[in-house]
């Protein structure tokens, strides 16, 4: 499901960003709305399912924070697109972003293939440190 949400938001910033009507932009920032709704669960999912319970306070606040500081830095960003490029930017600087995430979880989920272990079974087990830290690389948020 964050594979897909994650490919939906940036297939419909890629439609965003060429819109020719208004009611394209409409559409297609709407299935936008569907693929972030898709991708945020998701990445709070991800924490209480990697974190120790000790630690889930921690790596939730680091998530809130990065949610915290993309909101902040987004418009400015989309401003200083505005005043360089053309309006589609906004929306087309969320294209590369979501590919190499895409490409990323892609490419973990194979990896990892046929050694998911069952959800009761690695209750006790932690991840090494950098597995923790790339799967909350791969649940940073983009910005809108």
């Amino acid at each position: 499901m964050l594979i897909t949400g994650l490919a939906l938001f940036g297939l419909a910033s890629l439609l965003s960003s060429y819109a020719q009507t208004p009611v394209e932009l409409i559409w297609a920032r709407a299935a936008m709305g569907l693929g972030g709704a898709a991708v945020m669960p998701q990445t709070l999912s991800i924490i209480t399912n990697i974190f120790e319970p000790t630690e889930r306070p921690r790596a939730i606040g680091i998530w809130a924070s990065a949610v915290g500081a993309a909101i902040a830095i987004g418009p400015v960003t989309g401003g200083l697109l505005l005043d360089h490029f053309w309006w589609g930017s906004v929306f087309l600087i969320n294209v590369p972003l979501t590919a190499i995430g895409v490409i990323r979880m892609a490419s973990a989920t194979a990896a990892r293939s046929g050694r998911v272990p069952q959800s009761d079974r690695h209750r006790g087990r932690r991840l090494p440190a950098h597995r923790r830290g790339t799967c909350s690389l791969l649940a940073w948020p983009g910005e809108e």
